[in-house]
């Protein structure tokens, strides 16, 4: 609305000016009629627009010839809704849609560059990633058909001899050479869609299968996005590059990422961290679908490498936006041990000690270290009512009611303290006394002073659990994102990370 506004002014103001020009003229007023300054007013206004409008070429040819009538009907396509669409391409580089209105008016203009491919929530609305209904030119055979076993390497999906002809057939054109996306319609509602991609970084075809039509172009732009993503060069030091060209072997791997902007259409930003071993090409180590969801999953193919598991705990215990940047990567390519050095002593111990677990849940009035229950309060809403702590024999022990009464003290002191410091206590008249805490604030805080009490890292029922697991199993940190108490919880982690040891 604001554009439309100060069109509006700009408008305006074109015409206050172009009226006082013609006030001065020759021409008398009334021989020059209203037309002028109505064109005045709209020139203004319409300039202003396209100036300001974010879907505006950034450039335009002055001195370019505009499309033919012949070619403007090639190019247009109606839609639904009676509007309709005009596509330009312009030398293979780009192309602009313009969308207009039943009365003839311009209501959107948009433009696409070749390399950009993202996908639309108006589904009227074609992009330059869309479906093209028949088959791909050089996959027809001289009978009309597909032969889905020698062009893909898989049987038919149904067994039906017309499904090899190209009218059940989709695909993605003006793909970069190397790259190709056929989608194959089933017989039936109740039957799976079948696609098939194609990429020169892999000598097979993947095959995927889905029920609806629509999830595949987000499979198939995922594919795309995270292929022509894969890094083709790694940077390497002066003397890795000399030995290189020697023929001489280099006696380590190194780490790269990317990241994906609007991977999937919706904003979000995918990013892929590969692992290249010595004299290879990278393959995916980890990812993360959507940055902003926190969410890391461990994709490496194969055993973990163990110039790869510090990193790895690092993503997951530090968090991926601290570990996982482009500053952290490019120094652990360069010095792996210092990489470990440079960060707290929890995490070097936590490496030193060959950790692969440690992980604090809460499960109604219980609180768990790696699955197993080490805490339990009597009523989780409600901490002053006392708790429990795991006895060695598998029971629960109660402490001592004046052991638990400083407990609870302490964790209402340590939450006011910090609360006060980072102004989170909106009354300032309030006073402490008078104040009520969060009831999981206060619990987690018990928790952690018997965690620092009991030492649970040093018990058999617990000490095992922290490097019997497989590394590559590790899939949350010390606490999952988004636990009311997650802050205290992780510092919790930290101790026992600090404090473990090797029997």
């Amino acid at each position: 609305m604001s554009m439309w506004r100060n069109s509006l002014l700009v408008g305006g103001a074109t015409f206050l000016v172009g009226s006082a020009l013609m006030q001065i003229g020759d021409n008398p007023k009334g021989e020059i009629g209203w037309w002028p300054y109505v064109g005045t007013f709209i020139s203004g206004a319409l300039g202003f627009m396209l100036v300001a409008n974010p879907h505006t070429p950034k450039m335009f040819e002055l001195n370019a010839e505009g499309p033919t009538d012949d070619e403007l009907e090639s190019w247009s396509e109606r839609q639904d809704d009676g509007s309709m669409l005009v596509t330009i391409d312009e030398d293979g580089d780009s192309h602009t849609e313009l969308t207009y209105d039943e009365e003839g008016d311009l209501t959107d203009l948009k433009r696409f560059m070749a390399e950009l491919f993202e996908a639309e929530k108006k589904h009227r609305r074609r992009t330059t990633f869309a479906w093209t209904r028949g088959m791909e030119e050089g996959f027809v055979g001289d009978d009309g058909k597909v032969n889905h076993e020698e062009k893909y390497g898989y049987s038919h999906p149904y067994n039906f001899s017309s499904y090899t002809i190209p009218d059940y057939a989709y695909h993605i054109d003006n793909l970069p050479e190397g790259y190709h996306l056929h989608l194959w319609k089933p017989q039936s509602k109740k039957r799976n869609w079948t696609m098939y991609y194609k990429s020169p970084n892999s000598d097979v075809w993947k095959r995927i299968r889905n029920r609806k039509k629509r999830m595949m172009k987000e499979v198939a732009l995922d594919l795309y996005n995270t292929d022509i993503a894969k890094p083709a060069e790694y940077d390497l030091s002066p003397i890795e590059r000399m030995m290189l060209q020697q023929g001489m072997k280099l006696d380590t791997g190194l780490i790269t990422r990317s990241e994906i902007e609007n991977a999937q259409g919706r904003g979000e930003i995918k990013i892929i961290w590969y692992y290249s071993p010595p004299n290879t090409e990278p393959k995916p180590f980890c990812q993360t679908i959507d940055a902003r969801t926190g969410v890391l999953s461990y994709v490496f193919n194969g055993e973990m490498p163990k110039e790869l598991r510090n990193f790895w705990r690092g993503m997951r215990f530090l968090g991926f936006e601290k570990a996982g940047s482009v500053r952290s990567v490019n120094r652990y390519n360069t010095d792996r041990k210092q990489w470990v050095a440079s960060h707290p002593a929890w995490f070097r111990n936590l490496c030193a000690q060959g950790i692969t677990k440690i992980h604090i849940t809460q499960e109604g009035h219980d609180y768990k270290i790696n699955d197993r229950a080490f805490m339990r309060f009597n009523n989780i809403t409600n901490p002053s009512r006392g708790f429990q702590i795991r006895d060695t024999d598998g029971g629960w022990i109660v402490p001592r009611q004046s052991t638990q009464r400083k407990m609870l003290e302490q964790a209402r002191d340590d939450e006011w303290e910090m609360r006060s410091k980072f102004k989170q206590i909106l009354d300032s008249n309030v006073k402490k006394e008078d104040w009520t805490p969060s009831s999981s604030q206060i619990a987690a805080r018990v928790f952690y002073q018997c965690v620092r009490k009991y030492n649970p890292q040093d018990d058999p029922r617990w000490h095992t659990s922290f490097t019997h697991s497989k590394l590559a199993d590790l899939h949350y940190g010390f606490v999952e994102k988004g636990h009311p108490a997650e802050d205290i919880l992780t510092k919790t982690g930290e101790y026992m990370a600090r404090r473990f040891k090797k029997k």
